[in-house]
């Protein structure tokens, strides 16, 4: 009988081991238990890349270094190759160290105008635009990141209007000069003009430069760029001395660089001494009347201007506040705004009857940032003076995409932004944006 309530005893305990292991599954069937994953590879990721950046900082000028690929690629290298990571990173908001212009040019115009712009500098650093020839019609060449128009082009056409709007939407800005004596729609869309047909124009002599409401103005940038990103003016002959008056010390130096400077249709001889100071003749009689040295203002004319660089034989000059051209219109018929937004207007020529001012140059936002410039190249790309180079120039670089990425593919990635500026020619506010993965 003992015997036999033994082995009751021991099935019932064999029934509840079996309910409690029944109860156990459905119990993690129905309710899960919660894996709460692990984040400490991304951590150690982030903290790296925060490292990296202020190491950078740290040891270099940050700007310089991001700005220039060779230097940013080598520091990079150095750093994470002891780790085996990948990395990948992008520069936004600023101009980028290289820039690819898509225009309607002949090989003649694209090689004066890469003479002219390719080695542009300001902050100490390079933005080498090139030039390359596209088709409206069919495919604007890619990558780019301006479109230049040279002359006027009928943009309604459809597969030039397919074309363009494609380009604006993918963030790149349109640049058009061209005297203006017909304007189809979509030239009147993108650029915000239009043919003023009860407007004449009164005696004009000059075209004025039109200050920015403010910073959040369209056109603030390309007003700013204006007023502080030099031209590059290149020396076209050497010779053993220069010429002076007006009691001003001699050069030492046998081997002299010489050039002009050209603004408001008019030529100043310069002369380069020992790559330190700049002899320049203003008044026009074929001698040297005043010495400018680096980082100094100096007047010609009235109007006031930079010193800015010696470099290689040339010299980058800056523009200074109040300057005028002159008369830019060329045979453009009368424009005004199809919206009446006068803030649009970098260059005006007076005002018209009614009391609107007469645009000269304007700024537009449709997808992407245009200006329409009347033709300054009219007389031939070679013929255009500095005043009109350095208009389209900081035209260029006012719609250009300001997105630069050096991308590598993987899988998973962290980022890290710094946001950093510089200022020693013109206020240049950027984000740099560091990426590092694991190579699995």
């Amino acid at each position: 009988m003992c015997r036999g309530y033994g082995m009751k005893g021991e099935i019932a305990i064999f029934e509840v081991i079996i309910a409690l292991i029944m109860i156990w599954t459905a119990f993690n069937l129905f309710f899960p238990k919660m894996v709460e994953r692990s984040y400490w590879d991304d951590a150690k990721l982030l903290v790296l890349t925060k490292d990296i950046l202020v190491s950078l900082d740290d040891s270099s000028n940050f700007y310089l270094t991001v700005f220039n690929h060779t230097s940013l690629s080598n520091f990079l290298n150095r750093v994470i190759n002891e780790t085996k990571l990948i990395y990948s990173y992008r520069i936004e908001k600023s101009p980028k160290p290289e820039i690819v212009v898509a225009c309607n040019c002949t090989k003649e115009e694209i090689q004066n105008l890469t003479s002219f712009f390719y080695n542009t500098f300001f902050n100490k650093r390079y933005a080498h635009i090139n030039f390359v020839k596209t088709n409206l019609e069919n495919y604007i060449n890619q990558p780019s990141d301006v479109l230049l128009i040279i002359g006027y082009q009928n943009l309604s056409k459809p597969k030039i209007k397919y074309a363009i709007e494609n380009y604006l939407r993918s963030g790149k800005g349109i640049v058009e000069i061209s005297d203006l004596n017909q304007i189809d729609e979509e030239t009147k869309r993108i650029f915000g003009i239009q043919l003023c047909s009860d407007c004449t124009y009164p005696t004009i002599t000059d075209n004025y430069l039109l200050a920015p409401l403010n910073v959040s103005s369209l056109k603030y940038q390309y007003y700013k760029f204006f007023y502080h990103i030099p031209i590059q003016i290149k020396n076209t002959s050497y010779q053993s001395f220069i010429p002076i008056e007006n009691g001003i010390s001699s050069c030492p130096s046998q081997n002299i660089s010489s050039g002009n400077f050209s603004f408001r249709e008019s030529y100043y001889k310069f002369w380069i001494c020992n790559s330190s100071s700049v002899y320049f003749d203003t008044d026009q009689n074929g001698y040297a009347d005043k010495i400018v040295n680096e980082r100094e203002n100096f007047q010609i004319n009235n109007f006031n201007f930079t010193l800015s660089y010696i470099r290689n034989n040339s010299i980058y000059i800056s523009f200074k506040g109040n300057y005028s051209f002159k008369n830019l219109l060329g045979n453009t018929q009368p424009l005004n705004l199809t919206d009446g937004n006068e803030d649009r207007i970098l260059v005006y020529a007076g005002t018209y009857s009614n009391g609107k001012k007469i645009p000269v140059v304007v700024v537009n936002k449709y997808y992407s940032k245009t200006v329409w410039l009347p033709n300054i190249a009219r007389n031939g790309i070679q013929n255009m003076k500095d005043d009109e180079k350095l208009l389209l120039l900081n035209a260029i670089l006012f719609v250009s995409n300001k997105n630069y990425y050096v991308k590598r593919t993987f899988k998973k990635k962290i980022f890290e932004d710094y946001i950093d500026f510089d200022n020693y020619d013109v206020f240049d506010l950027y984000v740099f944006s560091l990426g590092l993965s694991y190579p699995y």
